[in-house]
């Protein structure tokens, strides 16, 4: 996906990983790239956000999301990217199933 951010910033996207921490406000999906590094995507609101996610933690889940351009990592492994309030990597976010 960080490849090719650009591109599906706007879109509705399927993803699946796993949902370490989830708290009211705060959570985070993580996944593992091509190249076995572990990647983040953020979730910062939504309707159903806190309803849908902070009681099921950790899980491996499947999504459903809009990709916006907040707060978007980096495909540069060097950069670390610095998130305040809320980061909304992915919005409008929708649980599908619990993968495990």
């Amino acid at each position: 996906m960080i490849a090719l951010q650009e591109v599906l910033i706007g879109q509705r996207v399927l993803i699946r990983g796993t949902m370490p921490v989830c708290q009211p406000l705060s959570c985070y999906v993580e996944g593992t790239d091509r190249n076995g590094d572990t990647r983040f995507l953020s979730i910062g609101y939504g309707g159903s956000f806190t309803r849908d996610f902070v009681s099921f933690e950790p899980r491996q889940v499947e999504i459903s999301a809009v990709v916006t351009d907040h707060c978007m990592p980096s495909a540069d492994d060097e950069i670390i990217v610095a998130c305040t309030d809320r980061p909304n990597t992915l919005s409008h976010t929708h649980l599908i199933r619990f993968l495990d």
